[in-house]
């Protein structure tokens, strides 16, 4: 973490080394990040980055960034999502046999074979 960002591999991951990173100021929307809050942004996404790439050896990745629709477009004008949403980055390294596959895909039923406090633990053990 820093001060603006937390990084963190959730309790309930769907999948070996799922990583999360969160702001700590409250914000629905990415592009309303000021330029000190993208630079720590940038550093620690970069520093998760090379984490999972030391432990997992060069994974291939899946990184999402959520953030709330546009706002005053469409449907999106009606609902005050700085209410209730918080933009976040979610990184999800395909692991080949055992990750994300057909079953999880097909039934939205997610089997992780990883304890996730193992993989948070191997990740902050990782020397940079």
């Amino acid at each position: 973490s820093n001060e603006h960002f937390l990084c963190f591999v959730p309790f309930a991951s769907i999948c070996p080394f799922e990583t999360w990173i969160l702001p700590r100021r409250h914000l629905a929307h990415y592009h309303r990040m000021n330029d000190v809050e993208l630079d720590a942004y940038a550093a620690i996404l970069h520093e998760a980055l090379k984490r999972l790439n030391a432990e997992l050896d060069e994974p291939n990745l899946n990184l999402v960034v959520s953030s709330a629709p546009v706002p005053d477009r469409a449907r999106a004008a009606a609902y005050n999502y700085d209410a209730f949403y918080s933009w976040h980055t979610v990184i999800i390294p395909r692991l080949g046999a055992g990750a994300l596959a057909g079953f999880e895909f097909g039934t939205g039923i997610f089997s992780n074979g990883n304890c996730p406090n193992a993989d948070a633990k191997a990740l902050r053990e990782v020397s940079l």
